[in-house]
């Protein structure tokens, strides 16, 4: 893509709109891999570029300002200019393009988000409610966007406090997908004795991952008192999309929307340090793209005191630190926690987002798993939790 880029600008120009529309695809390409960055240096390029051509209704222009929001919003930083950045972002859209325009309603779910996270509920509220019911009028309730846009309102009711709503809203989602959904019948976690591995597995139904608000994952874990570390080779990940994921974490408590440290290898070789510094709080996250990454490959998560130290090593030797993007910048995470914590292995996906029949869950298969520091009970892990929103339902609720 960037050699067929650098020959389509020398015949065309910079400001060509085929040269500017490429851009913008390898921004969102590093954005995907984790190099947010590079990524947001492009939008910025393409925004300056467009501007001398267009101004700011310039289509281009008005997509590299949501780029340089969204962004923001993927990694969890700087939300009050990325809301700057996503509100003129709708509006240019909403005036050159219409309400009903992809983009404008896009632009609109993603605003919603971004006043979920600034603690502007009503505002929220009003703005995701409208972008839903406009992406199932135009898309149908199975299209992504409409599947994204009900994924924001049950983190804006969790966020709220407003739990029967929030519940009403996951349990929609689930419904929407329920013909994606294939019970996986084998238990969420199996220990080998004779191999000292394990396969760990979401449950069905699960599928939004770790992100804003609260998570969902499966946690086959311990308590860790005080100071410890956590170390795991990951021989495989078994998924039935891009977004599968396996790691390690260490938790505040065994609720959805707990502070955590945690740090997993996504299916397509990358390796992100995700963390929540409070309850019910934004997810702020740190990626690096390992070119060619093959498994088995290894993650290690360390806590001294309040500070966390996310690694990641191919041979579990020589060990390298999650410091995103900024290779230069520190790779260390500083969270006030409980001194009990929980600690462990994860499994999580992103499946909510699949089109079609998913024949089967995430699982990873884990071995070398070794703890350091006071924990309980010892022996081989035997106890896995799923932690969701919906949970803590009863098996006869959940569908209700």
């Amino acid at each position: 893509m960037q050699k067929t880029l650098e020959k389509w600008t020398r015949q065309c120009g910079e400001n060509d709109n085929t040269t500017l529309y490429m851009n913008m695809v390898i921004a969102w390409n590093y954005c995907h891999l984790g190099e947010y960055d590079k990524a947001m240096q492009i939008c910025q390029n393409v925004l300056n570029t467009a501007r001398l051509t267009g101004g700011d209704e310039h289509s281009y222009a008005i997509l590299a300002m949501f780029g340089l929001g969204s962004i923001r919003i993927e990694q969890g930083r700087d939300i009050h200019e990325a809301e700057q950045w996503l509100t003129k972002a709708l509006q240019l859209s909403n005036h050159a393009k219409g309400p009903d325009h992809a983009w404008t309603r896009d632009f609109r779910g993603w605003m919603g988000l971004t006043y979920v996270l600034q603690g502007r509920y009503a505002e929220a509220e009003s703005m995701l409610t409208e972008s839903t019911a406009n992406e199932s009028r135009i898309f149908g309730d199975d299209h992504w966007q409409t599947t994204q846009d009900v994924e924001h309102m049950a983190r804006l009711y969790v966020a709220w406090e407003k739990s029967q709503e929030a519940i009403k809203w996951r349990r929609k989602l689930t419904a929407i997908k329920s013909e994606n959904i294939t019970e996986n019948p084998a238990e969420n976690l199996y220990y080998d004795e004779a191999t000292d591995s394990y396969t760990l597995r979401e449950p069905a139904g699960s599928g939004m991952a770790i992100g804003h608000v609260f998570d969902e994952i499966q946690f086959a874990h311990k308590t860790l008192q005080g100071d410890g570390q956590i170390t795991i080779r990951i021989d495989g990940v078994e998924s039935p999309n891009a977004w599968g994921a396996a790691g390690v974490m260490i938790r505040n408590t065994l609720d959805p929307t707990s502070a955590h440290v945690s740090v997993v290898i996504e299916r397509q070789g990358i390796v992100t340090c995700y963390w929540r510094e409070e309850e019910r709080g934004q997810i702020r996250k740190k990626s690096v793209c390992v070119r060619g990454l093959k498994f088995p490959y290894w993650v290690r998560l360390t806590r001294t005191n309040n500070i966390f130290v996310a690694e990641h090593s191919t041979d579990g030797e020589t060990w390298e630190e999650v410091r995103g993007s900024n290779q230069n910048g520190s790779g260390l995470v500083d969270i006030e926690m409980n001194e009990l914590v929980h600690i462990g292995s994860i499994v999580t996906s992103w499946t909510m987002y699949s089109t079609g029949r998913t024949p089967r869950t995430t699982e990873a298969h884990i071995s070398n798993f070794n703890i350091v520091g006071e924990i309980d009970p010892s022996g081989p892990i035997t106890e896995s939790k799923e932690i969701s929103l919906l949970a803590a339902v009863s098996p006869t609720d959940k569908s209700r």
